[in-house]
């Protein structure tokens, strides 16, 4: 080989080189914008520390069963998951998720984050998530503070808190969520229900309350009764014989007028 073919060689090699150390996770040189066929991942157990680069045709990625354990600022959007629509982070141990981390995924409609070591979110952590509706919080560590709502979204109708670590529901905890039909509150330490939490829910159709330690409902919780609400295992179910289960909202009225009475009856 000669010294001029040498040479061209050698510069190439330079110029990869410094083309890749240079390369930003936004670069998408590489990436065929013009390929819209939709593209589902499955990442399950890969052992993944963070998010990998994808591109902008997911939308849908499970990245369940890895060691991820923050999602920070930007981190699907840099990461050209922009058009993600499902996303699956279950079984993982984030415990840090960033105010930013969620930015720009406009078309988000399920987020799944069960199984985590979350104990709280950011209140804007959805806020450009227009179209997101099913959360799915269960199996974290979630607790609620008097001052601040548990998030905030226009558009979310389906919210799992299943085996948290709540114990009180505030009025302000749900009052940001104006759109949501289907509550899940079961198998937390719950007992206490400020009386005004769900009257912020004109759209609420059932809450689940099962195997909590929730006593006492007040006329005042609810302008507008929601269709079904899940009391078993209980102590207020087990005031009454047979024990209450799932309770419709013309029985929900009246269980609401019994309880009042017996109370009444156990405080003289």
């Amino acid at each position: 080989m000669d010294n001029t073919r040498l040479t061209a060689v050698v510069m190439m090699i330079i110029y990869c080189f410094l083309k890749c150390i240079n390369a930003s996770p936004l670069d998408n040189e590489d990436i065929n914008e013009e390929d819209t066929t939709p593209i589902c991942i499955n990442q399950m157990g890969k052992k993944l520390h963070y998010i990998p680069q994808g591109q902008f045709s997911i939308i849908s990625a499970n990245f369940a069963y890895n060691v991820i354990e923050e999602l920070p600022p930007y981190v699907f959007y840099k990461n050209l998951y922009k058009n993600l629509e499902i996303l699956v982070l279950s079984h993982n141990r984030i415990s840090n998720i960033d105010a930013e981390a969620f930015r720009e995924l406009r078309q988000l409609r399920k987020v799944d984050l069960s199984s985590n070591n979350i104990t709280h979110l950011e209140a804007n952590v959805f806020r450009q998530s227009h179209r997101l509706e099913r959360v799915d919080l269960s199996f974290n560590n979630i607790i609620t503070d008097p001052e601040k709502p548990l998030f905030k979204s226009q558009s979310v109708q389906t919210l799992i808190l299943a085996y948290n670590q709540i114990v009180n529901v505030y009025d302000i905890t749900f009052a940001r969520l104006p759109n949501l039909q289907i509550l899940f509150l079961d198998n937390n330490l719950l007992f206490y229900l400020s009386p005004n939490c769900f009257v912020h829910l004109r759209h609420l159709q059932y809450v689940s309350l099962s195997n909590t330690n929730v006593f006492k409902l007040t006329n005042s919780m609810f302008k507008t009764i929601p269709r079904l609400m899940d009391l078993s295992e209980t102590p207020l179910a087990k005031k009454f014989e047979p024990p209450l289960r799932k309770v419709r909202s013309g029985q929900l009225v009246k269980l609401m007028d019994i309880e009042e009475y017996i109370s009444d009856l156990d405080d003289s």
